[in-house]
């Protein structure tokens, strides 16, 4: 955001044009700063590192007697942004699999 563009901002919210002068001089002269700031408190994803899964066939449970569904187990091994390796797992469906697939692509 160049110093004009600030100012003009300003201008258009109704800031008084000596004021948003001040303003977008001190923004230019503390830019570095800002910035410089921003970098540290930046919000960053984790990065996934890899992934794992396993198929099981489900036959019954303890609450249905038939059930006959697969079920997959995914374990994600995601870097955080401080340098840690965490595992997540997951448990799904076919049918949630499907739906995460399609979210990922």
């Amino acid at each position: 955001l160049t110093s004009s563009d600030f100012k003009a901002a300003l201008k258009d919210k109704g800031v008084a044009t000596v004021d948003a002068e001040q303003v977008s001089e001190e923004y230019e002269r503390s830019k570095p700063a800002l910035r410089k700031l921003l970098t540290r408190t930046q919000f960053s994803l984790p990065n996934l590192t890899g992934v794992q899964w396993r198929l099981d066939h489900v036959v019954q449970s303890k609450h249905l007697s038939h059930l006959n569904e697969p079920v997959f187990m995914l374990r994600f091994n995601i870097l955080q942004s401080n340098g840690r390796e965490e595992p997540l797992e997951v448990t799904c469906s076919e049918e949630q699999l499907r739906d995460l697939y399609s979210t990922l692509s």
